[in-house]
């Protein structure tokens, strides 16, 4: 395994942290201060943000939009726009396009639930997820053979093709594990197109290349299952250890030798 190892040429195009709660009371100006003056040494500019959510009905014979929601919200961005903190009202969520290693990851995450805390009007947590988007990309190869760069099991019906004197040129699949303490790991993959990351306009994408990529999306999360429990920085902080604990070796285990030589590490 290659746990240590950091990759001059990672894949990674986006990770993400998730900590979803109880709906909270709008922030007064005093706390929003006390915010920004907490989160300055990572995210000094904070701006007005909004997300829309679309909901769907597919049972008929023409798409309903049974719900078109827009929240408001406010985001701190580092000043080389990678890193983004976003308060909502019912969730935190660190996202960063430009991740370096665990624990400058946990450092902000640290800096982010502690001063969310501190301010208070949080009732209960209902889960914590670490999400980690990989955008595998082989240059110069437009129809790429993904059987040297990719653990066999990600493959699905990728070889029948040749059976049939075809070739297989997109597919998705996702794999749902549970652990203990209420922690599960969902694993989405799959041969594409384009990119798998749309951000916003705010975050700056790691990279702007086109073509076909191997996706490997890997979301780790805690769900409590036995009632919601309260907010504590310390107890959030702890599950983003145990979390993260399984995300490497996933993602080493679902690439090829060739893949680490060849590409990872050859910036």
């Amino acid at each position: 395994m290659h746990r240590d190892e950091t990759y001059p040429n990672a894949p990674l195009a986006l990770a993400a942290l998730e900590v979803r709660h109880t709906l909270s009371d709008p922030l007064s100006e005093a706390q929003w201060a006390s915010l920004k003056h907490a989160l300055s040494s990572h995210t000094p500019l904070m701006k007005d943000a909004k997300i829309r959510e679309i909901t769907v009905d597919n049972s008929q014979s023409e798409t309903d939009i049974i719900k078109d929601k827009t929240e408001r919200f406010t985001r701190f961005l580092n000043r080389n726009k990678t890193l983004s903190i976003s308060i909502r009202n019912n969730a935190l969520v660190i996202e960063t396009t430009d991740y370096d290693q665990w624990e400058t990851f946990f450092e902000v995450a640290a800096t982010a639930l502690r001063a969310r805390q501190e301010i208070g009007g949080i009732d209960g947590v209902e889960r914590l997820g670490l999400r980690y988007v990989n955008e595998i990309r082989i240059p110069g190869q437009v129809h790429v053979d993904w059987t040297s760069w990719i653990h066999g099991s990600l493959l699905g019906a990728y070889p029948l093709g040749e059976t049939v004197g075809l070739k297989p040129n997109r597919w998705q699949g996702a794999t749902i594990f549970s652990g203990q303490d209420e922690q599960s790991l969902v694993l989405r993959y799959g041969s594409l197109e384009g990119v798998a990351v749309m951000t916003d306009g705010e975050l700056i994408p790691k990279q702007s290349s086109k073509g076909p990529f191997f996706l490997i999306d890997i979301d780790s999360f805690w769900e409590p299952t036995q009632g919601v429990p309260g907010y504590d920085s310390d107890d959030l902080l702890s599950i983003c250890n145990r979390v993260h604990e399984p995300v490497r070796g996933m993602f080493e285990a679902l690439v090829t030798d060739r893949l680490r030589s060849e590409i990872l590490r050859n910036a």
